[in-house]
């Protein structure tokens, strides 16, 4: 079983841990199945990006992804304040859940 995190940097403002089979249940995903795509990495990054979502490897991709995100909210005018609240919180998951690191180094 594959598993990987995904952010959504959308207005929820959410990051998990996710494999396969809870992925296409919780977002009512179309899956893809092994014989179209039998590389686990492909067909799992499709399958994210079909549901407009992003999908990280490890925790450490994950930061990346949200700091990217912040550092191009930082190039917008406005009131962000809502928003880099969201993105805290996200950087604040990841942070407190090393328990993910053990799940997903067991797969590569």
């Amino acid at each position: 079983m594959v598993h990987f995190i995904v952010i959504d940097t959308g207005p929820d403002k959410l990051v998990d841990l996710f494999d396969e089979e809870d992925f296409i249940d919780e977002y009512q995903a179309e899956p893809i199945s092994r014989e179209d795509c039998p590389d686990d990495v492909d067909r799992i990054t499709d399958l994210v990006s079909d549901c407009f979502l992003e999908v990280a490897w490890s925790r450490q991709d994950a930061v990346n992804i949200v700091i990217e995100n912040i550092n191009l909210l930082s190039i917008d005018e406005g009131d962000d304040s809502e928003e880099l609240i969201g993105y805290a919180k996200m950087l604040i998951k990841i942070g407190e859940s090393d328990w993910w690191d053990t799940i997903i180094e067991k797969q590569f």
